[in-house]
């Protein structure tokens, strides 16, 4: 019986499309991207004289659609004011759905595959990191460039020596062990040094923990898991509530920008799964992505946008290039109100599956199972209909965008890990 499975992993490879990429995908991209010229930043949303002050929070397993939702928002007034007063990126996606796979490719700027994964840590905390990796983390690039860079670490992977979210000068650790350290011990000390801050430009990341499973931190502790879960979003918006009143303070009014998103969705029974990590479908790939703050235009933005987009946008808000290495672009021309083309693939990753978004048809690729999928996310957002046999044509061109997109960008020879 383990005959005809032990020749399925060895033998089987994932049929090749044979065409050509899809021509509405800038071949540039398709290229390595070593061979391209550093970007020169934007016009400034701050003065730079002022020293922004630019603070990132990820929410862990925060969904896209409920945060986007009109007719849920009131239950968050904090997420909802962000939403009104900011660009609200309606169609944002992760690289990854594992907090450490999504955040090492924000911070990086290049997805899974593209990043050297080995075990690190120890004992129960001994899993694949990228701490040997030597690619820029952009928090590195800009304590480089003399911005004051803080973070709050609130799981333990998330220390610098990981290599997830490294590079940061001042690394505040209040995770212990595995536990996922509480809102409120995040945001003490983030909210401790905004107070303080003084007329430097500042950049600050933190992650809040809270709705992650098992739902057990909110007002709503017992019956079906889905109201647990809104919840305990409730938790988190209070202490971003607690945030924006920081960076509302004299000393930082008219410098800070505020962006907030998750590190991936939660699934509650699509595809048969729950939590997260188990697929790339967009339960667990879309995530809200708002940005409120100083020169911010409100609107709602609908182009699909990826957090691989994060660091080059970070890195423009305090006048600096970004590198030619990240698969992501800026998106501060879209938070001044400009509407300007982003060409580059929208890619995700995990368990040795990837994902890549070409237009509104969307393929997934399993490495290990030898097997492809393929959705028009416009017409068929659940992810459903499979168009794999329906539009071969069309299947073929996003299969193999995917397929150059990974020869070029992927390092000659090197296996990614199955990373669980």
């Amino acid at each position: 019986a383990a005959g005809p499975w032990l020749f399925a992993r060895l033998a089987w490879r994932v049929p090749r499309s044979g065409a050509e990429p899809d021509p509405a995908v800038d071949p540039a991209w398709l290229a390595p991207r070593h061979a391209v010229a550093p970007y020169a930043p934007s016009a400034p949303l701050v003065p730079r004289e002022r020293g922004p002050v630019v603070v990132l929070v990820t929410v862990d397993a925060l969904r896209a659609d409920v945060v986007n939702d009109d007719a849920r928002r009131a239950a968050w007034p904090t997420l909802d004011r962000l939403a009104r007063e900011g660009v609200l990126f309606t169609q944002a996606r992760a690289p990854g759905t594992q907090t450490s796979v999504s955040l090492a490719a924000m911070f990086t700027g290049r997805t899974f595959s593209m990043l050297r994964w080995e075990h690190a840590g120890s004992g129960r905390a001994r899993f694949h990191y990228p701490a040997v990796d030597p690619a820029p983390r952009f928090p590195a690039l800009l304590s480089e460039a003399g911005v004051v860079t803080f973070k709050v670490a609130s799981l333990l992977f998330l220390r610098n020596d990981f290599g997830i979210a490294s590079g940061f000068a001042e690394d505040v650790v209040v995770a212990r062990g595995r536990q996922h350290a509480r809102a409120a011990e995040v945001m003490r000390p983030l909210v401790a040094r905004l107070a303080e801050h003084d007329e430097r430009p500042l950049f600050a990341f933190t992650h809040l923990t809270e709705p992650h499973a098992p739902y057990d931190r909110g007002a709503v502790r017992e019956g079906p898991l889905f109201e647990r879960y809104l919840s305990e979003i409730a938790v988190a918006d209070e202490h971003l509530g607690r945030l924006v009143r920081a960076l509302e303070a004299p000393h930082l009014r008219g410098r800070a920008i505020l962006i907030v998103s998750a590190d991936h969705g939660e699934a509650f029974g699509e595809h048969g799964t729950t939590e997260h990590t188990k697929t790339l479908y967009d339960e667990l790939l879309r995530v809200p992505l708002v940005v409120w703050g100083e020169g911010v235009v409100p609107r709602r933005v609908g182009v699909p946008v990826t957090l691989v987009d994060l660091g080059p946008t970070i890195l423009d808000l305090f006048g600096q290039p970004w590198s030619a290495g990240s698969v992501g672009e800026s998106l501060v021309p879209h938070l001044a109100g400009r509407d300007v083309p982003l060409v580059r693939p929208i890619v995700g990753e995990g368990r040795l599956r990837r994902t890549m978004l070409v237009g509104d048809l969307k393929v997934h690729v399993d490495l290990r199972q030898k097997t492809f999928e393929a959705y028009d996310v416009a017409r068929d957002p659940g992810e459903l209909v499979d168009l794999s046999d329906r539009e071969p044509e069309r299947v073929a061109r996003a299969l193999a965008t995917l397929e150059a997109f990974f020869a070029v960008h992927v390092e000659a020879g090197y296996e990614p890990p199955y990373k669980p």
